[in-house]
């Protein structure tokens, strides 16, 4: 509360905002009636003491600041069928901030990609080879999809001879069942290549499942289509969150959209060993992006800017050429610094890795990957044979300033046209690899490139050109598939696209295949 008082005997008692106590005659303040005049202590009337007005150094009245109503929120739009999903999820994403104020990275990318009704994910097979926006490893070449799944047989081997030679009257192998679960299996590409390689090796001995993990229904069906014979198998719908069916090789499938599935965890699948999968998983997944200022961490959030062509905040990005296309890349959203600490501000204080670095750092924390590989490392573990993989496009630095737009083959501003725009960041695979050590397991981290050629790939590419000896296009296009796997060169994936091996630490003295460079010469 604030007390000015006048030479008279009239006290003013109200709060006053600092702006407001500046500009504020205090040693002569003034009280007015309601009739504008002066009031003095013989003129008093009950109505002019009502209305006290202040008057400030410009010699009119000041008037306290009024408290927030409804009536003062910025009004919200309405959906409306006749525009476009995109138009829609604008206003959305406009209504959002327009009722709680910007909103986080994170916030935005999750609406934009796995919106129920709108999102980029949910409405659409991102990998069509006609409207899809960009193409994967397993698309270039089935021999990606055959060597992922052959270093799971020879990940498999390794632990099963462990426990032969350990574990022997305990690990009964023959009542055990081979399961590979995929996170993210897109069209099903990756997967089909690893189970018929797979099943050559595996099948007679023990029985190979299949689970993947997907909320989108047409992807869903995209992967039914590609696995199954659809005239001999059909999708059985168990349930809203889980499908059944045979593929063609007779290999049992599961499809589960809750992506915490506890299916998978639970006492009675002790028969299971356990292989795990994310190919392209890990950088669609949502991130906080945070500066470190002197006054401590502030987060960098999603606002309203009509008037904005391209958010400063990011990397330059290449708009399609024609003028009208430009256009509608034109953004309506724009990042801006949070003036204070918002409660996710908390994330970059939990870890000295983040906390140490000097003021001006940018930093970028995806917490959902963290949730994700924790689910990971719970299912491998659930059994005493059982590994994972994970292959994407990141970095064994902390991520700074990477999100992504991509339209039509082509980086664009990822802060347009909501919900027709893939979102893409960088994968930070050494707060992967610390959180799984942290679990107790032994991982190695490597770029695509040297892993695909420890594998074999060069040998397997020289296997199927043999094939071709009277075929020049087919040769070039094998040899042009594996520059493109291996090479590091601009445009190429052998660089860019690193790979995390993991499993048990009980394993800690068998290398695993494909791994000749370790995380520290990755930093380099």
């Amino acid at each position: 509360m604030l007390r000015s008082i006048s030479k008279g005997t009239s006290v003013y008692r109200g709060y006053l905002g600092k702006s407001l106590i500046k500009n504020t005659v205090f040693t002569r303040s003034i009280i007015l009636g309601a009739d504008g005049k002066p009031v003095s202590n013989k003129s008093k009337t009950d109505e002019n003491v009502k209305n006290p007005q202040l008057i400030g150094l410009d010699g009119k009245p000041i008037v306290p600041p009024q408290p927030f109503t409804l009536a003062d929120r910025e009004k919200t739009e309405k959906l409306n069928e006749k525009l476009t999903n995109s138009e829609n999820l604008t206003i959305i994403l406009k209504n959002m901030i327009k009722t709680v104020g910007p909103i986080s990275i994170a916030n935005f990318m999750k609406q934009c990609l796995v919106n129920t009704e709108y999102g980029y994910y949910t409405t659409r097979n991102p990998l069509d080879t006609k409207t899809g926006d960009f193409i994967t490893s397993p698309e270039i070449s089935s021999t990606f999809g055959e060597i992922c799944g052959l270093w799971f047989f020879s990940t498999f081997l390794n632990q099963l001879r462990y426990q032969a030679t350990f574990n022997r009257e305990n690990f009964k192998i023959k009542e055990k069942v081979f399961r590979i679960i995929e996170f993210g299996p897109g069209k099903g590409t990756l997967m089909n290549d690893m189970i018929r390689t797979l099943n050559k090796f595996i099948k007679n001995s023990n029985p190979i499942e299949i689970v993947f993990i997907e909320k989108s229904d047409v992807l869903i069906n995209e992967q039914y289509k590609k696995l199954c014979d659809i005239e001999a198998s059909k999708l059985e719908k168990i349930d809203q969150f889980t499908y059944k069916s045979i593929s063609r090789w007779g290999n049992e499938i599961t499809w589960l959209k809750d992506d915490k599935p506890e299916l998978l965890n639970t006492a009675n699948n002790d028969k299971y060993m356990n292989f795990v999968m994310a190919h392209e998983f890990y950088d669609a997944l949502p991130m906080n992006r945070f500066t470190k200022t002197e006054n401590g961490w502030r987060e960098y959030l999603v606002d309203i800017r009509p008037d904005a062509k391209k958010d400063s905040l990011l990397p330059n990005v290449t708009t399609i050429k024609n003028n009208e296309k430009s256009k509608k890349f034109d953004s309506e959203f724009v990042v801006v610094k949070a003036p204070y600490a918002t409660p996710s501000c908390a994330i970059p204080k939990t870890t000295p890795r983040y906390d140490n670095l000097p003021i001006g750092s940018d930093i970028e924390i995806s917490p959902e990957s963290h949730s994700y590989i924790y689910e990971m490392a719970k299912i491998v573990q659930s059994n005493e044979i059982g590994a994972g993989l994970v292959i994407d496009y990141g970095t064994t630095t902390i991520p700074i300033n990477s999100l992504r737009g991509i339209k039509d083959h082509k980086f664009v501003n990822p802060l347009s046209e909501v919900g027709e725009v893939d979102l893409s960041i960088d994968v930070d695979f050494s707060s992967l690899s610390e959180i799984l050590k942290d679990l107790k397991f032994e991982t190695y981290v490597t770029e695509q490139g040297d892993f695909l050629n420890s594998m074999g790939l060069g040998y397997r590419i020289d296997q199927l050109m043999s094939k071709f000896v009277d075929n020049e296009e087919m040769k070039k296009k094998l040899s042009s598939s594996y520059k493109r796997l291996t090479g590091k060169g601009l445009g190429d994936m052998g660089k860019i696209y690193k790979v995390l091996g993991y499993y048990d630490s009980r394993y800690k003295d068998i290398t695993p295949s494909g791994f000749t460079t370790s995380e520290n010469e990755l930093k380099k």
